[in-house]
């Protein structure tokens, strides 16, 4: 949808900000845009990166999630919707509906330009992958 707001780990600063040891990749088939960010399945519970996104007017929006499907990601990667009413913790399965735009549910946002998701690897074992994030007006 033309309305639709997508952030991409390419926008880089102020758009995504990143903690810890990143890797940008091409390795894996399926990445949204250029490339993706990895964690190297090292510094656990130490990396996140967080998106943030140009809201035009509060609203309720839809958040989805970009990431690739392999077997080498972790199968429980905890993401953040940093919403209006708080914070909701929806455990992403990296290993499945992969190369594809994943709904996290709708949430109420206001308006600016302002964090609204963080992909972190605290209680992950396997690769994780942080890509792109779309949100859209309900």
């Amino acid at each position: 949808s033309p309305a639709d707001i997508v952030v991409d780990d390419s926008d880089g600063f102020p758009w995504v900000s990143v903690s810890g040891d990143w890797v940008l990749s091409q390795d894996l088939p399926g990445n949204y845009g250029q490339a993706y960010l990895h964690d190297n399945r090292a510094g656990k519970g130490l990396l996140s990166v967080t998106y943030r996104a140009p809201i035009p007017e509060a609203g309720d929006y839809e958040v989805f999630v970009y990431h690739l499907e392999h077997d080498v990601l972790d199968t429980e990667v905890p993401v953040d919707i940093l919403h209006e009413d708080g914070v909701a913790t929806v455990l992403v399965n990296q290993r499945v509906d992969g190369d594809q735009w994943k709904s996290l549910g709708s949430y109420r946002f206001s308006a600016g330009d302002i964090p609204v998701v963080r992909i972190r690897n605290d209680d992950t074992r396997f690769y994780v992958i942080a890509d792109a994030i779309r949100l859209r007006r309900n």
